[in-house]
């Protein structure tokens, strides 16, 4: 009777170590609102040429996992804390170079500080003159990361909120005096507010530029890290990769 007790309890033990084996070994992907590559409507991920990609690799993977739509400051902390977690499309810095395995370049971006078209009376043409402003940008964002390299702080004229439709929107009720952002959110946040008239204005160049990837956490499971990167690979060989 003991014994037999005793195996079912050794029994059930392992099979929840083996639930446990399973579910750690469950891929996260998470992403954000980045048209054209990653376009979402109504809370809803719709598509996007980086969307595509990432379907496609966890396909040949035989990978099932749904990609989850978050604030950036939310998804970048997600990824960088829980291994088995995958992530697009994020800047590649030195800040961030040890913390992810770097998959899949996806586009090279260049950014710029920018202001109201409205406001014709700032006029920094450096970044001396810009420190003495206040710039809003997103928490944990490659944007974040060189505007404290170029000497901002929280406690005196850097605001950083969750959105970068939260910080434009700051930006245009006056609440900061320049956001620093890509030109390809720039322009997208054009085109969604207005179609006739330019609402924001460039204000110099300090010839910053960094790489969009397809990024997994640093502790990634060999099993998920060897699927992923062979799925990548066979793409890579017969010419797909080119197509996204």
């Amino acid at each position: 009777m003991v014994n037999n007790l005793m195996k079912k309890f050794i029994t059930f033990i392992c099979y929840l170590m083996l639930c446990r084996s399973v579910q750690a070994e469950n891929l996260r992907v998470i992403t954000e609102n980045l048209p054209p590559y990653q376009i979402v409507v109504n809370d809803k991920l719709v598509g996007g040429s980086s969307v595509l990609l990432v379907k496609e690799i966890l396909k040949r993977a035989n990978i099932n996992a749904d990609i989850e739509v978050l604030p950036w400051a939310r998804a970048y902390r997600i990824a960088s804390h829980n291994s088995n977690t995958l992530i697009f499309s994020m800047a590649r810095n030195k800040t961030r170079e040890s913390q992810f395995i770097w998959l899949v370049k996806l586009k090279n971006l260049t950014y710029h500080f920018y202001s109201l078209t409205s406001r014709p009376h700032l006029k920094a043409k450096n970044i001396t003159e810009m420190l003495k402003h206040t710039v809003v940008t997103v928490r944990n964002s490659y944007e974040a990361n060189s505007l404290k390299n170029f000497g901002f702080s929280e406690d005196k004229n850097l605001i950083l909120t969750n959105t970068y439709s939260t910080a434009w929107k700051m930006l245009s009720i006056g609440r900061a005096d320049y956001t620093y952002a890509n030109e390809l959110i720039t322009e997208t946040l054009n085109q969604k507010i207005t179609s006739s008239t330019q609402l924001y204005k460039q204000a110099f160049d300090l010839g910053d530029t960094s790489d969009l990837y397809i990024a997994a956490n640093v502790h990634m499971s060999s099993e998920l890290l060897t699927k992923i990167k062979h799925s990548i690979e066979t793409m890579r060989a017969d010419g797909t990769l080119k197509n996204y």
